[in-house]
């Protein structure tokens, strides 16, 4: 996760069937920080028998930032994150590039159908970096392994980010730059 990486932030919104919901896009502009929001339309598919919208462009919008830029999707409950998550996971796989999906805890990697953050970065029960250090010592073999999955993998999804402290996400941080990740992240 490289520091001169752009990142975008894509919120999707539910409204009513007949309405279309808005995306909103926000860039952080590296050299001032100073963020700059996009906001465009997302068009629904509606059906007959399901009373709630999908969103039909929100993928393209997601695989879009994530060529340039590591992206945070966001948005309330039954708005098409999910939705949004699985058709990105499909598309990359289409194409042959590797995808790690985690979950910052055990519910949301089984939904995600991936591992947790802690298994993966082999953070084991570390919550900041003294601890970490510690574990490092003992999980040599692990490291090892991380640093050639890591190589080895176009995209990251970690599912549930609001449940990941600002430690952990350093420590996140930290195994992605240590380990000279060149892929992308998307935050779910």
């Amino acid at each position: 996760m490289a520091d001169n990486i752009p990142n975008h932030e894509i919120e999707a919104q539910h409204s009513s069937p007949s309405s279309h919901s808005r995306a909103s896009s926000k860039v952080i502009d590296e050299p001032t920080g100073a963020p700059q929001t996009l906001s465009k339309p997302l068009k629904h598919e509606h059906s007959e028998d399901c009373k709630s919208s999908i969103p039909s462009f929100g993928k393209h919008d997601v695989l879009e930032a994530l060529k340039h830029s590591n992206v945070f999707l966001t948005g309330g409950a039954g708005v098409g994150k999910s939705y949004i998550t699985n058709e990105v996971i499909s598309d990359y796989r289409k194409q042959g590039k590797q995808v790690v999906a985690l979950g910052s805890t055990g519910v949301s990697a089984v939904n995600i159908g991936g591992f947790t953050v802690h298994s993966f970065f082999v953070f084991g029960i570390a919550s900041n970096f003294d601890e970490l250090a510690a574990s490092d010592k003992r999980a040599k073999k692990r490291l090892a392994d991380l640093k050639k999955m890591l190589k080895a993998t176009d995209l990251i999804i970690i599912d549930e980010i609001s449940m990941v402290s600002t430690d952990l996400l350093d420590m996140i941080a930290y195994r992605l730059n240590h380990y000279g990740y060149l892929g992308k992240v998307l935050f779910v």
